[in-house]
């Protein structure tokens, strides 16, 4: 599970927003009742230019998920996103399906996954 938090605008108090997020965690845990060690928090905060890009870890620990007919591997340590986001689903599978049988320069993202939606 990936939780992620947006740094608080200044005008909100830092205490009660850390507070907050302590609660939401604890919250996750108990209701999807999953371990601690399985939850992963990232917060965001603004950046400009390739601070964005910079890698948050060094853990190289790789989670295989399903998507339709395809196995992937993300990584949730180690970069602020996976790259692998949820609401791009429906394109992957588009551009899978239109590509079957043909040559296929992927340059829809970094993660390489649109071809792998080829059923």
């Amino acid at each position: 599970m990936v939780v992620q938090e947006y740094a608080p605008p200044k005008t909100i108090d830092a205490h009660k927003a850390r507070q907050r997020l302590f609660d939401i965690i604890a919250a996750t845990i108990s209701v999807l009742g999953i371990a601690p060690n399985k939850l992963v928090l990232k917060t965001r905060e603004r950046q400009k230019g390739k601070n964005q890009y910079q890698k948050l870890g060094e853990k190289g620990e790789f989670l295989e998920v399903t998507e339709y007919n395809a196995h992937l591997l993300v990584n949730l340590t180690d970069y602020l996103d996976t790259g692998l986001f949820l609401d791009h689903r429906i394109a992957r599978r588009m551009l899978g399906q239109m590509s079957k049988g043909k040559d296929f320069l992927n340059l829809f993202s970094y993660t390489g996954s649109a071809p792998c939606m080829r059923d």
